[in-house]
């Protein structure tokens, strides 16, 4: 007698080509046997419990589920401690470039203040205080506060990540 089967290639986690294939009939036949519309061959339906009772057997999961997790797991934490790695490079990387930002902000600063004094003094070579101011203001817009606030900013959302990883390399483990 014909019973609807609905959702057996859900159940497997197979697509109905594969299904057929396995069975030995033809996808339109498994189409229809789902559907309720059509029987199976008797070889093939024989074939077809075996493999649902296998499925359904606890410990025929927990044996293929474990060795899949086991292998899944450590690809896992290797992954998160690559990625930890590069967090962490990233993280030197960009305070190093903040530092030298700053640094050459500063450095900047310090070149007006002097152009300023010697342009208010005696010490005036007009055309060297105009190469100085226009370095240092090139300087200042290539190391701008802007700049610098976006490396800080992504000093700190590598922080976070970095403490998004150590969470899920605890969890995992």
């Amino acid at each position: 007698m014909m019973k609807k089967k609905s959702g057996i290639s859900k159940i497997l986690g197979v697509t109905h080509n594969d299904m057929a294939m396995l069975l030995k009939i033809s996808r339109s036949q498994w189409s229809m046997y789902e559907s309720g519309k059509r029987d199976l061959p008797l070889s093939s339906k024989l074939l077809l419990t075996e493999i649902l009772t296998y499925v359904k057997t606890p410990s025929a999961k927990s044996q293929n589920q474990m060795l899949h997790i086991t292998k899944q797991d450590s690809l896992m934490k290797a992954s998160i401690q690559r990625q930890l790695q590069e967090n962490e490079f990233q993280q030197l990387l960009a305070a190093r470039q903040t530092v030298i930002l700053e640094q050459k902000q500063e450095k900047s600063v310090r070149k007006l203040l002097l152009v300023s004094y010697l342009s208010n003094n005696d010490h005036k070579n007009n055309d060297l205080l105009k190469v100085m101011e226009a370095k240092a203001i090139k300087q200042l817009e290539n190391s701008s506060q802007l700049l610098i606030l976006q490396h800080k900013i992504k000093q700190a959302t590598l922080q976070l990540e970095h403490e998004m990883l150590l969470k899920a390399l605890k969890e995992e483990q």
